[in-house]
């Protein structure tokens, strides 16, 4: 399972959209999900008028309560934590403000293991 990581400096355009775009567009059988971990607040729920449930906060809270799958579930508590944009893009979308984001983006890197899909 291939992780691609883009990342800024604070208020940088164009992250978000490249992300989402190259999620759309990889060339792979199984759809990318783009993981929204912007601890500085997300932009596609609002972007996309759609709620910010599930997403990384669900994903977060999942890791911290220990409920990762095992091998034979790997994808499943991504896929719990993703919604279905128009168009077909599968999207895991950050809270809307630092104070709900912050939080729970940190919680993933030391858990790879929680972005595996399939």
């Amino acid at each position: 399972m291939p992780v691609v990581t883009l990342f800024s400096l604070g208020g940088a355009p164009g992250v978000t959209t490249l992300a989402l775009a190259l999620a759309a567009s990889w060339p792979q059988e199984m759809p990318a999900v783009m993981v929204e971990a912007d601890a500085s607040g997300g932009a596609v729920a609002a972007w996309r008028h759609m709620p910010t449930s599930p997403g990384v906060v669900e994903l977060a809270a999942a890791i911290r309560a220990d409920d990762l799958p095992g091998p034979d579930q790997s994808g499943r508590l991504l896929r719990d934590c993703t919604q279905t944009l128009p168009g077909g893009q599968l999207v895991c979308p950050a809270p809307a403000t630092a104070d709900r984001a912050v939080g729970a983006v940190a919680i993933l890197p030391p858990h790879p293991q929680a972005l595996a899909s399939t």
